[in-house]
């Protein structure tokens, strides 16, 4: 289920570097074949807790990519 657009303004106010949502960006994480609606870089481990609580608020799966080598590998999420 997609993301709401004012829950990722939420997302993005979570964060000191921009949420990126374009396709281009966001392509380089794809998950077995699914796109996310979002990727962020938490800056601190501050950000990253909210981050992790605005995704289990918001019922959105959260995949650490890390350099996302790996991403292809897996179950997707939900």
């Amino acid at each position: 289920m997609p993301v709401a657009t004012r829950d990722l303004d939420a997302l993005r106010a979570l964060v000191s570097a921009p949420a990126q949502s374009d396709a281009a960006r966001r392509e380089h994480f794809r998950v077995d074949g699914r796109l996310p609606e979002a990727v962020v870089e938490p800056a601190s481990v501050e950000e990253l807790v909210e981050v992790v609580r605005w995704a289990r608020a918001n019922r959105a799966a959260l995949v650490p990519a890390t350099s996302g080598c790996y991403l292809p590998l897996g179950n997707p999420p939900r």
